[in-house]
């Protein structure tokens, strides 16, 4: 009897040396490493993230920039973003795996598209099934490494990805500024009517609480996203240009804007980048236009 039960000790350790040996095929021993360390990246050394996901996005930092920018639309990406996108590459990996046909079909990367990031235009990192413990599996080169997945940064929009911490218009409270409205008409690509709607000194603006919508629309404005291309001359168009005029310092800027498809878009200085603002700049700006 004690023959017996040694033998089936010795099977069940059997087995389990045979199950531990098959798992080591597929699953690697945990590290405590870094994605960016195992895939020799130095994160303060990244300029450049190309990310495609149906659609492509290009960030990168230009020689002598600051900042991240968007390429198409060449304005810096939000900070905040680029750092997340850093730490999801700092972040520890939890497992790694051999790059099998049974993983990649298990862990999903046999689909029509595959979501990837090219980082510095080197080393490309395609991303797999997301676990649900908020874990992604994610490919390079012959391994396969499961880690922390962070929302967002797959995404491929400039409004996920625009800088909205900058104000469109240099503009504080205590900023003294004249405000001047043109409205103009196009039809067919030409200019038929042009006006000025208002002219007002900044000791007008204050004097009553009257102006004080048509004023804040100018403070702390800030964009939702941008696109290249300026202002389109569309066939019955109409569009506001607003002069704004520092009465206490010696600068001015203007703002041109236009709603197409439910947007106010805003044009400053009139560059070729469009900003998508609130609807309600457009319509505290029109009702001085009505007359």
């Amino acid at each position: 009897m004690r023959k017996i039960f040694i033998l089936i000790v010795i099977i069940i350790i059997f087995i389990l040396v045979n199950i531990l040996f098959n798992n080591k095929n597929t699953y690697h021993e945990k590290s405590t490493q870094p994605l960016a360390e195992l895939l020799n990246l130095k994160i303060q050394d990244i300029t450049s993230f190309i990310i495609s996901n149906n659609d492509k996005i290009v960030l990168s930092r230009p020689s002598g920039e600051v900042c991240i920018r968007i390429e198409s639309i060449n304005y810096c990406a939000d900070s905040t973003k680029v750092s997340i996108l850093k730490k999801f590459l700092n972040n520890n990996i939890k497992d790694t795996y051999d790059k099998t046909e049974e993983n990649l079909l298990r862990l999903g990367f046999k689909k029509e598209i595959i979501p990837s990031i090219i980082i510095n235009n080197e080393k490309t990192l395609f991303f797999g099934n997301l676990n649900k413990y908020n874990e992604i599996y994610v490919l390079q080169g012959n391994k396969i490494y499961k880690t922390l997945f962070y929302e967002g940064i797959l995404e491929t929009t400039t409004r996920s990805w625009l800088d909205k911490s900058t104000p469109l218009i240099p503009l504080t409270d205590t900023d003294e500024f004249d405000i001047k409205i043109i409205k103009y008409i196009y039809t067919n690509s030409k200019l038929i009517d042009e006006r000025t709607c208002a002219s007002m000194k900044h000791k007008e603006i204050v004097l009553t609480t009257k102006h004080s919508a048509l004023r804040n629309s100018f403070i702390d404005l800030y964009p939702s996203d941008a696109t290249r291309g300026g202002y389109p001359y569309s066939k019955d168009d109409e569009s506001y240009m607003i002069l704004l005029t520092s009465s206490n310092r010696d600068n001015s800027s203007t703002i041109s804007i236009y709603q197409e498809e439910h947007l106010t878009y805003g044009i400053i200085d009139q560059s070729d980048l469009r900003f998508v603002i609130p609807n309600s700049v457009y319509n505290n700006v029109k009702s001085y236009c009505k007359k």
